[in-house]
């Protein structure tokens, strides 16, 4: 005594049926400027994976791996990059914690400190 089943809208084609409406494809979506589907047009990633060396950025990077050199501080340029240490200038930002994060020499430390307040730190 059970019924058999029947769609809502019986005039309505069955959802497997080719004539069925597809879902939006990616064409129809709303792309215009404003709307929430819209492609940034920001060409620089929010975060960079890797930094970039243009012509400025070699040589600011020169300018720090000479800096560390003349102190005699060169085996701490791949550390400092990993903190994010990319110019002479960024050194500034450099503070006590990242410092220690180093485990540098008690002298090397105070060379590096020199360094970071040479660089406006």
């Amino acid at each position: 005594s059970q019924l058999p089943h029947q769609p809502l809208n019986p005039s309505a084609p069955h959802p497997l049926s080719p004539s069925a409406p597809q879902p939006l494809s990616r064409s129809k979506v709303d792309r215009s400027p404003g709307s929430p589907m819209s492609h940034r047009s920001d060409p620089q990633p929010l975060i960079p994976s890797e930094p970039t060396n243009g012509p400025q950025d070699s040589s600011a990077e020169e300018s720090l791996d000479s800096e560390l050199r003349a102190s005699g501080l060169e085996g701490y340029a791949s550390a400092l990059k990993g903190l994010g240490v990319e110019t002479f200038s960024d050194l500034q930002f450099v503070d006590e914690e990242g410092l220690e994060g180093l485990r540098a020499k008690p002298i090397h430390k105070k060379k590096l400190k020199l360094l970071v307040q040479k660089a406006g730190g």
